[in-house]
């Protein structure tokens, strides 16, 4: 069960039990039964906060290498290709200032939307071309 999921029961039990708190002193059995589901829902991000970690590293919002260079780096040029190999699209390389300092930037991308990286799989020509240009820098 996903996040999204747990909290949605989590919502429908306690509005379960209030109604049945309200309606009849009767339902003890039901309303502990109930409870004792909530409380166990509750735990279970605490019980695997591995899986979160993995959850959030896959969201589909997260930034990407390329949102963080467009915000770090308003006059990034990019470069590609070492002359010697093919180019990679799953390796962003290119030459920017940072404070005033020039500096390389090389990342990883698996793109957004419809623009596909090979899906951030970087290819052998992928890694020559990120250390050809850390040579360079």
């Amino acid at each position: 069960m996903d996040s999204h999921e747990a909290q949605r029961r989590i919502e429908q039990l306690e509005r379960e039990i209030a109604g049945l708190k309200a309606a009849s002193s009767g339902a003890g059995a039901k309303v502990s039964q109930l409870e004792q589901e909530l409380n166990s829902l509750k735990q279970e991000p605490e019980k695997h906060p591995s899986w979160q970690r993995v959850q959030l590293a896959r969201h589909p919002k997260r930034p990407h290498a390329v949102d963080y260079i467009e915000r770090l780096f308003p006059e990034f040029q990019d470069v590609h290709g070492d002359r010697g190999f093919g180019d990679d699209s799953a390796i962003v390389c290119g030459m920017a200032f940072l404070d005033g300092a020039p500096v390389m930037v090389v990342g990883q991308e698996k793109g957004h939307g419809q623009e596909f990286r090979n899906g951030g799989s970087i290819k052998p020509w992928g890694n020559a071309n990120a250390l050809y240009y850390m040579r360079v820098a």
